[in-house]
């Protein structure tokens, strides 16, 4: 009878200490920067650190405007940038047995205001690369470095 008491409280504290943790785990997913610059001159900061340290800079969407051509009501400044390092793509997907990477292709950058201020997200790859190995990590390490470098100006 003990060990079915204690198996019962520890699955209910495990699933209360998930619950009142959920957003936390989605919040480690992501990294969010607020920018000192306005909204505008974030986006163009952005690409140009981008294609300053040799990543292209594949789009530039205005996600508000794209929904409101769509008759959506407008849900305020978001733009989503995909950027992308060619060296360091071909690196990893020219071995099949790497080629599902391509999933997390290009990397996203999404630039949005919310509560009257600006932000700059990101996958949060330092984190992310703990999920790989052998060349998937040492690829997702230089995504990760690049990216810390690129948005550096942010913490400025």
């Amino acid at each position: 009878m003990k060990f079915l008491t204690g198996l019962i409280s520890g699955i209910i504290l495990i699933v209360a200490i998930g619950y009142t943790n959920m957003d936390k785990g989605s919040s480690m997913m992501f990294s969010e920067v607020q920018s000192k610059l306005s909204y505008e001159d974030t986006v163009k900061a952005v690409v140009d650190s981008y294609k300053k340290n040799g990543w292209s800079v594949l789009t530039v969407k205005d996600t508000n405007k794209s929904f409101m051509s769509k008759g959506k009501p407008s849900i305020g400044n978001i733009t989503n940038i995909k950027v992308c390092n060619g060296k360091v793509a071909y690196r990893i997907l020219k071995d099949d047995a790497h080629k599902h990477i391509i999933t997390m292709m290009p990397c996203g950058v999404g630039v949005y205001e919310k509560n009257g201020k600006v932000y700059v997200a990101t996958m949060n790859i330092s984190l992310m690369k703990n999920f790989f190995s052998g060349e998937e990590r040492k690829v997702m390490d230089i995504v990760a470095s690049d990216t810390q470098k690129i948005l550096a100006f942010l913490k400025q």
